[in-house]
């Protein structure tokens, strides 16, 4: 990651559900949602996260 691109640490507990593949246009965005989601140790929240990066990357 860049160092020109800070990190920003967001509280998304009050937060709706969004379709974040809407948003996985490019590599280094999908990597910097994985590693975000990696931070949160929790198995069913990566799951959901790879399941939007599948449908970014329309993987059936």
């Amino acid at each position: 990651m860049s160092a020109d691109m800070p990190i920003v640490d967001l509280d998304l507990s009050n937060t709706k559900r969004f379709e974040a593949s809407r948003f996985l246009d490019r590599p280094a965005t999908i990597k910097a949602f994985l590693q975000e989601v990696m931070k949160t140790n929790d198995p069913q929240t990566l799951r959901r996260a790879l399941m939007e990066v599948a449908k970014a990357r329309d993987v059936r």
